[in-house]
């Protein structure tokens, strides 16, 4: 009788182990490129200075400074930034570590956004703007 319990609870936990949401969620992305970086609205270093999430706690404002413009007029040295970005990184959420980045946004409806995808070291998006291909260790 105990061992038919025990072996009920195991396939019991498993199964909710199986079903639960997002338990193999994870952020996939295609790896930058010098023509996502050209065709994009803006593409920066800039230092990340806080992050603040938005009401459902899924969803956040990245605040940055920016440091160096590479693509895109807008954006000057000293300017901040407010990016929106998922908060988890599961779903592709950027980075809140707070330290300088290489970022290429997107305008969308008067909103910079970005992703982890879009997220990468300064020296790699200094790289990507002239034109070099992405390496293997550029990532954040």
């Amino acid at each position: 009788m105990i061992a038919r319990r025990s072996l009920s609870a195991i396939v019991v936990a498993a199964g909710v182990a199986l079903l639960a949401p997002g338990s193999a969620a994870a952020c996939s992305c295609l790896p930058l490129s010098p023509e996502r970086v050209r065709s994009s609205d803006a593409a920066v270093i800039a230092k990340l200075e806080r992050v603040r999430a938005d009401d459902s706690g899924l969803d956040g404002t990245f605040v940055y400074r920016v440091r160096r413009a590479l693509v895109g007029g807008r954006l000057e040295r000293g300017d901040r930034l407010r990016v929106q970005s998922a908060l988890n990184s599961a779903a592709c959420g950027l980075s809140q570590q707070r330290r300088r980045y290489g970022l290429v946004l997107d305008r969308d409806s008067g909103r910079w956004s970005t992703s982890l995808c879009s997220q990468t070291t300064p020296d790699a998006l200094r790289a990507l703007a002239r034109g070099e291909p992405r390496r293997s260790g550029d990532y954040c």
